[in-house]
C-alpha cells in the first residue's frame, strides 16, 4: 500500500523564516551566491552551512542538509528557481529545495492541492480506475480530511501520498512545478486545485 511508501507530512507553518522547523528537521538558513556557468549548467557557490548541535532535537531526527552537500542549493527560492532546480535534478545534480515527487516510468503524477471533498474522492476513485498506475498526490488540510468518511484511510484506499497542513508557497504552472512551504519541490502532470 502507498501510504507505506510516503510519509504523511504535517507542518504547523505559520511564516518562512532563517531557523526553519520543516518535516526533517530544523535548518539555520544562510546566504548563497549563485551563478551560471558557460555551458549554461546551473550551478551554487555557497557557504559551508552548519548543523547545530544545540538543537532540541532527537538524535535519531533528521538534520536540516548541510548545504556544502548539494550541487546547488538556493535560500529563498523564486518561482523562476524551481525548473532551474528541476533541470539540475534531472542531469543527476544533488538539489536543495529537493525534488519530492514527480511522474516516473510507472506513471503520471496528478496532484490535488485545497480542502478535499466527497467530489474529490470520486475524481480519485475515477482516476485509478481509468489509469491504475496512476502516482496520486492529495495536499490538504486536517480540517478536510474530516468531511471524508474513513478520514485519510479513504484516500489511502486508491494509494494517494498525503501532505497535511503544509500549504503551496509558489506555483510555476507553465512547468508543472510547486513547492511546499517545508520546501519540498513537486512537480506534476496534472494539478487539481479546490478552494
Amino acid at each position: 500500500m502507498i501510504s507505506s511508501l510516503f510519509a504523511v507530512a504535517r507542518s504547523s507553518l505559520s511564516s518562512r523564516s532563517s531557523s526553519l522547523p520543516i518535516a526533517i528537521g530544523f535548518a539555520t538558513a544562510t546566504l548563497s551566491t549563485t551563478n551560471y556557468t558557460n555551458n549554461n549548467t546551473y550551478t551554487c557557490q555557497c557557504d559551508n552551512g552548519s548543523q547545530n548541535s544545540n538543537d532540541d532535537v532527537d538524535n535519531d531526527e533528521w538534520k536540516f542538509p548541510n548545504r556544502s552537500d548539494f550541487d546547488m542549493y538556493i535560500d529563498n527560492p523564486t518561482r523562476s528557481d524551481l525548473i532551474k532546480l528541476y533541470k539540475a535534478h534531472q542531469k543527476g545534480h544533488e538539489v536543495w529545495p529537493w525534488i519530492w515527487t514527480q511522474p516516473n516510468s510507472n506513471g503520471p503524477h496528478h496532484v490535488f492541492v485545497g480542502p478535499i471533498s466527497i467530489e474529490n474522492l470520486k475524481q480519485i476513485k475515477k482516476l485509478k480506475e481509468t489509469i491504475p498506475n496512476c502516482n496520486l498526490l492529495v495536499i490538504t488540510t486536517e480540517e478536510s480530511l474530516q468531511s471524508l468518511p474513513d478520514g485519510e484511510e479513504s484516500l489511502y484506499q486508491y494509494e494517494c501520498g498525503l501532505v497535511i497542513d503544509t500549504p503551496v508557497t509558489l506555483l510555476d504552472s507553465e512547468n508543472k512545478i510547486l513547492m511546499l512551504e517545508d520546501e519540498r519541490v513537486i512537480n506534476y502532470t496534472k494539478l487539481y486545485r479546490s478552494e
